[in-house]
């Protein structure tokens, strides 16, 4: 058995090569390993299934990180999303608006995400949310499956939720 020194200057040298090459890593343990750079849109999924998986860190909250990995995907707000709609990246606030567009606050449907994305949104400047189902009959509450410090969680809040947030669909849900 190699000693932790050992097994440290064998992945740095890894590493090395590896940049030199172009190649490039990214160190990580098995739960907090990064997801394969695929395509960021993933095949049609449902409503059903996307609560379904948010429901998944909702119900052993998963602490909240911009650095960390579960699941194969990051542990921030956007990562979450990612995780629930099944997309093969982790995407970012930023980024997000390229696989979902935009809709009326009438148009909400489990699934659907509420948030301040797109650009000048990177890093704590952004963050988004998952629509699960009004919480009255007047639309001025709903319940969330949020990934937000300290960690995930499932709560109900006033619409919108947070400052500049509106409402998207991902391109490739089913009803």
């Amino acid at each position: 058995m190699r000693s932790r020194t050992t097994k440290g200057i064998a992945t740095a040298a890894i590493a090395v090569a590896l940049s030199i090459s172009g190649t490039g890593i990214a160190t990580a343990t098995a739960d907090t390993a990064a997801p394969k750079q695929d395509s960021a849109a993933a095949k049609s999924i449902t409503r059903g299934e996307v609560i379904k998986r948010a429901q998944k860190w909702a119900k052993n909250p998963v602490p909240y990180s911009m650095n960390k990995y579960k699941d194969g995907y990051r542990t921030d707000c956007s990562g979450y999303v990612s995780l629930a709609w099944k997309l093969g990246d982790s995407l970012s606030t930023v980024t997000l608006p390229n696989v979902a567009k935009p809709i009326k606050k009438s148009q909400l449907k489990a699934g659907d995400i509420l948030g301040n994305l797109g650009p000048g949104t990177g890093g704590a400047a952004g963050h988004v949310v998952i629509f699960e189902k009004w919480a009255n009959k007047e639309h001025t509450a709903y319940w969330t499956y949020e990934q937000t410090p300290p960690h995930t969680m499932h709560h109900k809040v006033s619409y919108p939720g947070h400052k500049n947030f509106k409402p998207y669909r991902y391109k490739n849900i089913k009803d």
